[in-house]
């Protein structure tokens, strides 16, 4: 917590003498997110030790596509030119997608969830390298400060026993 709040807190202007440092508006959001995604990791442990996870992925995804249905049908000439124009990338995204959830469901399977969360949040590191190379984000050295505080956290969690 303390690497992400720290990257959040990169590139801010300094507060004034005085005054009351603050953190910055996305923080809270930021915080929502992390909550989010430890409920929807402990559902989703708890799911796979009680049934196998590709019978679960499949029963997740029929349930988002109906939720989902009703939007698609709302605008269907914009759905299908965008399928038109992207079917391509959809497929492709949608596969690896799957993997890559697939994957995650199988390890909640073998570990323990803090160590799947943990491991997932490597993406923040790679988040920084990729937000220089091709945004041109600055502070660099700062960043990359505040991601080896993530990756420390998920070492330390990797270490435990």
């Amino acid at each position: 917590m303390a690497g992400i709040i720290a990257l959040q807190w990169i590139g801010r202007p300094r507060a004034a003498v005085g005054a009351r440092t603050r953190l910055g508006q996305g923080t809270g959001w930021a915080l929502l997110t992390g909550v989010t995604i430890a409920a929807y990791a402990l559902v989703d442990k708890a799911g796979v030790s009680r049934l196998h996870p590709v019978p679960y992925i499949g029963l997740m995804f029929v349930g988002s596509l109906l939720l989902l249905l009703p939007a698609a049908l709302a605008n269907l000439e914009r759905f299908r030119r965008e399928w038109t124009a992207n079917w391509r990338a959809i497929l492709v995204a949608s596969v690896m997608t799957l993997t890559a959830y697939l994957l995650v469901l199988f390890a909640f399977r073998l570990s323990k969830a803090g160590y799947v969360v943990a491991a997932r949040e490597v993406s923040i590191v790679i988040s920084v390298v990729i937000g220089r190379l091709w945004f041109a984000e600055r502070h660099l050295a700062a960043r990359l400060a505040g991601a080896a505080l993530v990756l420390t956290g998920v070492a330390c969690l990797a270490l435990a026993r």
